[in-house]
């Protein structure tokens, strides 16, 4: 296949990097490439596909962004000015792994950013008791405008 893809290459003017080529078995581990983990996978009804999700480093630089993003440093910003820089960068994010079996992935990142948007209000606002009172899910997605990364089921 290797041999097929370099002809296939050349033939366009292109040449594979043997540096960073590398072949591998993905039956047995599978393997992550720009950002996606693939493997082999059983469907429901038994049958094998190739299952792309997100890869753990990609979860954990969107995590590690929003982090940056609600520091306790920052309660000083306007709300709206961090609530947009968040939505930029998750909708940036959601959008690149939009072709993956993202479902589980982006559940999980929605309830991690709304979690550090609520604990940054919390901590702005300087509230004692009612975190999840004030800022339910619901409030921070539909009354601050928080980009909530769409969950459709893998198919």
């Amino acid at each position: 296949m290797k041999e097929r893809l370099a002809r296939w290459l050349q033939s366009r003017g292109l040449a594979l990097n043997e540096t960073k080529t590398r072949v591998v078995q993905s039956c047995e581990s599978g393997f992550e490439f720009l950002g996606f983990t693939f493997r082999w996978q059983q469907s429901k009804k038994g049958t094998p596909y190739v299952h792309t999700e997100p890869s753990p480093a990609a979860k954990q630089s969107l995590r590690n962004r929003v982090r940056e993003l609600t520091r306790r440093s920052t309660t000083w910003r306007v709300t709206g000015q961090t609530v947009h820089e968040i939505n930029q960068v998750t909708r940036g994010w959601g959008n690149y792994f939009a072709l993956a079996h993202y479902h589980r992935s982006f559940r999980q990142l929605n309830d991690f950013v709304a979690h550090r948007l609520r604990q940054w209000l919390w901590r702005k606002h300087g509230n004692r008791s009612g975190k999840f009172k004030h800022w339910t899910n619901r409030t921070l997605f539909d009354t601050y405008g928080l980009y909530e990364m769409p969950i459709r089921m893998a198919s």
